[in-house]
This record gives structure tokens, C-alpha cells and sequence, in this order.
């Protein structure tokens, strides 16, 4: 249960990570220009953390159902960011952010458990 979450939380903050990697994408969710030196820090960044939002699923689950629920995590996930950025693109970088510590907490919940 606790995995799921965790990866939920960390799909969603990598996604929106490479969604700002994008200029177009990037305009909807920050006020600031595009600047692309940052585009691939941005990239790199966001599909490094979709590869460690596996870590968890994969642990709880082993690895032919633990891939099976990232990638569900992650279809998941996208869904939730493509409707937020078609509908309140400028709560994304705040949701992405608040993520982020919300699935360290889950994290240090899920190893004192």
C-alpha cells in the first residue's frame, strides 16, 4: 500500500519534472522565461526519478508485479498531470513539490514499519 503511494508521488514529481523541460509546458507551470540550459537537468532529472519510483513497487512485490503496478502508478500519474495541466497548470509545480516530501514521510514510514 505504502509503495504504491510512494510511487504515485515520485512519478508525478518526475513527469512534471520533464513536463518543464519543455518550453510549452514549462510556460503553462512557472511565470518565469524558458531557460534551456536547464532543459536537460530537467529531463535527466525527471526520468531518473521515474526510474527510482520503481525501487518501492518493485520491493513490496518483486519485479514481474512490482514493474506491473509502476507502470500503472505512472499511467496514473500522467493522467492526473495532463488534467492539471489542462485545467490548473500553475498548481503543478506546487503538487510536484509537495510530492516530493510527502513521499519521503511515506519512505521512513514504510522502512519503521
Amino acid at each position: 500500500m505504502l509503495a504504491g503511494l510512494i510511487t504515485l508521488a515520485l512519478t508525478f514529481t518526475g513527469f512534471t519534472l520533464i513536463a518543464l523541460g519543455m518550453e510549452k509546458h514549462h510556460a503553462q507551470i512557472m511565470d518565469k522565461p524558458f531557460n534551456t540550459a536547464l532543459k536537460p537537468v530537467y529531463m535527466l532529472s525527471g526520468w531518473v526519478i521515474l526510474l527510482i519510483a520503481a525501487v518501492p513497487c518493485v520491493m513490496q512485490y518483486k519485479i514481474s508485479i512490482g514493474l506491473t503496478a509502476w507502470f500503472g502508478c505512472m499511467s496514473l500519474s500522467g493522467s492526473v498531470l495532463v488534467l492539471m495541466l489542462t485545467y490548473t497548470p500553475r498548481k503543478v509545480f506546487a503538487g510536484a513539490a509537495g510530492a516530493v516530501p510527502f513521499a519521503a514521510a511515506l519512505f521512513l514510514v514504510n522502512i519503521l514499519l
